[in-house]
């Protein structure tokens, strides 16, 4: 899986997608921003609106890579 497509994504997933990537790193919710990304994600896969390989493909662009770039100090 190269990619997903955004906007085929439930509104709550996307609203929260672009809270994490529109908010200053710095703000001191931002955590529970990546938080609520990741139980979007979930949210998503056990409603059927996304598969597995789409809610990996999310977690690992929106979550982990975002986490390993320091985003949480």
């Amino acid at each position: 899986m190269d990619r997903v497509l955004i906007n085929k994504l439930p509104k709550y997933l996307k609203d929260d997608i672009n809270r994490v990537m529109n908010f200053d790193r710095k703000d001191p919710f931002y955590d529970c921003y990546l938080d609520e990304v990741y139980g979007s994600i979930n949210s998503a896969l056990c409603d059927g609106a996304i598969s597995s390989d789409e809610a990996d493909y999310l977690r690992k662009h929106y979550f982990f890579d975002i986490l390993d770039k320091g985003a949480i100090e």
